[in-house]
């Protein structure tokens, strides 16, 4: 959802951007696919991807313990929900760098695909690294890890937009900042003829969220208003209730989590 209010504009620019930076994924499947450009010459194909990784050392960087539970995991082939459900935050950590390092293994074999049961699970594996704010990741992770299928794929989806260029897979070219300036330079000059253009003007170098705590209070006013608009078909109601539901539990999963790193 585009949120439009002022308060809210910075998280949510990239919206308008060109598509190169909508890389939002509902699944890891479809991240791959965004990217596979990345991965030299090699074919992305269905095959065993635990044979791959093995044939290839892709289990000597880790832990026996985190060696032996990976491996369960990708013993049939296909990583469920239920699995992605039972593993601890630092576990399900893990496991999402492992799967995205497996790509880099040095092989002239075709690749295969990391297959899942469904979106909720490749959701709840890329919430552990969607934001450098790894307070964030870790409550955006327990939140989603108990929803259904619907519901997480829908919250997953309001929230990685909702984060704008802070979202870690979409993709921004370096140097960050010579190119946002390059973006704002560029609205000054489309709006530059309007009447009062700083109604219209994005701000592309205020792209970083610094308050974590702030950015879900205030896209939880917006989602709550937004449910509450009469306007609004009963299915899209329903549906920002039920994120406005879901920020609202976030946010005291991020509070708690935040209050235990501080203590620390």
């Amino acid at each position: 959802m585009q949120v439009t209010n002022n308060q809210l504009s910075s998280y949510n620019y990239n919206t308008n951007a060109s598509s190169t930076n909508q890389t939002n994924s509902n699944s890891f499947d479809s991240y791959l696919n965004e990217t596979k450009g990345t991965f030299a010459n090699a074919k992305l194909v269905k095959s065993n991807i635990l044979s791959f990784i093995e044939k290839n050392n892709g289990f000597s960087s880790l832990s026996n313990e985190n060696e032996e539970l990976f491996k369960k995991i990708l013993a049939d082939d296909i990583i469920s929900t239920q699995e992605v459900k039972n593993l601890t935050w630092e576990q399900a950590k893990a496991f999402n760098e492992f799967q995205q390092k497996s790509f880099n293994l040095n092989s002239s074999e075709a690749i295969p695909i990391f297959k899942y049961e469904d979106a909720s699970a490749s959701n709840t594996l890329l919430a552990t690294s969607i934001t450098y704010d790894e307070d964030f990741n870790k409550a955006f992770f327990e939140t989603l890890k108990n929803m259904n299928t619907k519901e997480n794929n829908d919250f997953y989806n309001e929230v990685s937009d909702s984060l704008g260029y802070n979202n870690r897979y979409c993709l921004v070219p370096e140097p960050k900042e010579e190119y946002f300036a390059q973006l704002t330079a560029m609205e000054k000059e489309k709006y530059k003829d309007y009447e009062n253009p700083e109604k219209y003007i994005i701000d592309y170098t205020n792209w970083e969220i610094k308050d974590y705590s702030s950015f879900i209070q205030d896209i939880l006013k917006e989602y709550t208003k937004q449910s509450q608009n009469s306007l609004y078909a009963l299915e899209q109601s329903l549906r920002y209730k039920s994120v406005s539901k879901n920020l609202s539990i976030l946010e005291k999963n991020y509070n708690e989590i935040k209050n235990i790193s501080i203590h620390k």
